[in-house]
């Protein structure tokens, strides 16, 4: 069973030459701070037995990282911007934002965006040949797997493993969709609409990895604490 966890090649932070005048102030701009904390009305984490803590931020742009843009469809940005290929990514977080879970809802959900998510997670992946991938989340909830799409076979499955707080075994929670494209982010926000509308009737040209059909909240750990969906 390979195991890629988070093995992303680094791309080039390095600046550009510049004339003598201006090294220092390129230097100062190759390490402005990637990340900030921020109160947990803006992002949360999580702390000891399952409490609420103010939260971290992704602010580093599109400078390299493997924390860079916790939340987002790392398939397609990476193919967008000539980043490293992969095959599988997202972002795993300590709660889930869902209509059905307001009587235990504990407070309006954070409105920030590039938040971290939930360190330690193992998420598992099996492609449509069997074959099996295992990852796990970093300090930005990111996880992905490096490599072309095309090489994890669709639809696939996803389960995530993690350790709780009130029982001795990892808890193991399978996705029961089986989705045809590995850009997790592309799903999991909220906001975004159903393509194809008719998949009886798709558009010409329409492909399998194409298709969206809204998740309606993060890739999320169920049962630590959750999240009124507004």
């Amino acid at each position: 069973m390979p195991n890629l966890s988070n093995n992303v090649r680094t791309m080039s932070r390095s600046c550009p030459l510049l004339p003598a005048l201006l090294l220092a102030a390129a230097a100062f701009a190759c390490n402005d701070e990637l990340t900030q904390d921020v109160p947990e009305d803006v992002c949360v984490s999580l702390g000891p037995n399952g409490s609420i803590l103010p939260g971290i931020q992704w602010i580093g742009g599109r400078r390299a990282s493997p924390e860079m843009y916790p939340g987002r469809d790392c398939v397609g940005c990476h193919l967008e911007n000539d980043g490293p290929e992969l095959m599988f990514g997202g972002t795993v977080y300590p709660y889930e934002q869902r209509s059905d879970y307001s009587a235990r809802s504990m407070r309006t959900p954070p409105s920030g965006e590039d938040c971290f998510g939930l360190e330690g997670v193992t998420v598992r992946v099996t492609g449509g040949d069997g074959q099996e991938y295992v990852t796990t989340s970093n300090r930005a909830g990111n996880f992905f797997i490096e490599g072309k799409a095309s090489d994890l076979k669709k639809p696939f499955k996803v389960q995530l493993i993690y350790q709780s707080d009130t029982q001795d075994t990892p808890i193991e929670t399978p996705m029961f969709e089986e989705p045809h494209y590995g850009g997790c982010g592309r799903c999991h926000t909220l906001g975004v609409e159903t393509f194809p509308d008719d998949i009886n009737a798709p558009p010409p040209g329409y492909t399998d990895d194409q298709r969206i059909r809204p998740a309606n909240t993060k890739v999320g750990v169920p049962g630590i604490f959750n999240f009124e969906m507004q």
